[in-house]
């Protein structure tokens, strides 16, 4: 137990991460030593009994936390050759912990709050591209629930240490990256955030293709920091060619594209452009009521 928890960060760490072992829905029994279902709880109960962690509650869960200096002790103990079913494990869970993409609601963002130095700590100790693109998905969640503080201290550490794993070009380092460009824009950081989309713009070009749904969301997210910098002209033209793009790739009734063509309406300044564009909000419609 005291292993499995030293793949996580010094915060508490939320019971509910360990209940799927608990209950028999994650198996970690291939570990050494095992982690058996029935085992969970004396463990814990033998680690409170010994004082090496406690109980606490944090945003109204209740938690274990262990001390950093013991976590770092147990971390450097782990045989090489148990480090990687380790480290799976220890995502499984982070993974299983995760709430619904699509859910933003008070609740998840506690949740996520709690999560999220956890992902951090499990890729600072196990660099793999399973733990990055965890890393990365996290990242943008807390980013999609408006936490967009813990999002911009997560999100520039997690895509340097991604750059530094795969290189800058690699897939899951531009989705770190992109994510940083847009906690930067979130937290009014508009030149910063110009300069990191334009950079991950240029590498999906070259390694991705202009067409590529990852290429045309960057030309979208670039538009954003040009639009508040007052650089009106480039950004629409920005935003036309990335709807022209998923209007293509994506379909004429894809919800990227749809809203894509909304962001559109407040930049057109001529009335013929407006009449030409207005016709998305009766698409809108039609597709609701699909």
């Amino acid at each position: 137990m005291l292993r499995l928890l030293s793949c996580w960060a010094a915060d508490p760490v939320p019971l509910s991460l360990l209940m799927p072992v608990a209950r028999g829905e994650v198996d970690l029994g291939h570990l050494d030593p095992p982690l058996a279902a029935d085992r969970v709880e004396p463990a814990l109960r033998g680690l409170l009994d010994h004082s090496l962690i406690g109980m606490v509650e944090s945003d109204g869960r209740r938690c274990v936390q262990a001390h950093g200096v013991l976590l770092d002790s147990v971390a450097a103990g782990v045989p090489e050759g148990g480090r990687e079913p380790l480290a799976e494990a220890a995502g499984r869970l982070l993974e299983a912990a995760l709430p619904r993409e699509d859910d933003t609601s008070a609740e998840v963002r506690a949740e996520l709050r709690l999560l999220a130095p956890h992902v951090s700590s499990l890729l600072r100790r196990f660099l793999g591209e399973g733990t990055a693109r965890l890393a990365v998905r996290v990242v943008r969640q807390v980013l999609n629930v408006s936490e967009f503080a813990v999002a911009l201290d997560m999100s520039r550490p997690v895509a340097d240490t991604v750059e530094r794993l795969f290189g800058e070009e690699h897939p899951v380092a531009l989705d770190a990256r992109d994510v940083a460009g847009r906690a930067l824009f979130r937290m009014g950081h508009y030149v910063h955030s110009e300069a990191t989309h334009r950079k991950v713009l240029a590498s999906r070009e070259r390694v991705l293709g202009t067409d590529h749904p990852d290429t045309l969301r960057s030309y979208v997210a670039l538009h954003a920091p040009l639009d508040l910098l007052g650089r009106d002209e480039e950004a629409v033209a920005l935003l036309r060619h990335a709807i022209a793009g998923q209007r293509r790739v994506l379909g004429e009734d894809s919800v990227e594209t749809l809203t894509n063509r909304s962001l559109l309406l407040p930049q057109l300044g001529r009335l013929e452009e407006f009449n030409a564009e207005v016709a998305v909000i009766a698409d809108c419609e039609l597709f609701r009521t699909k």
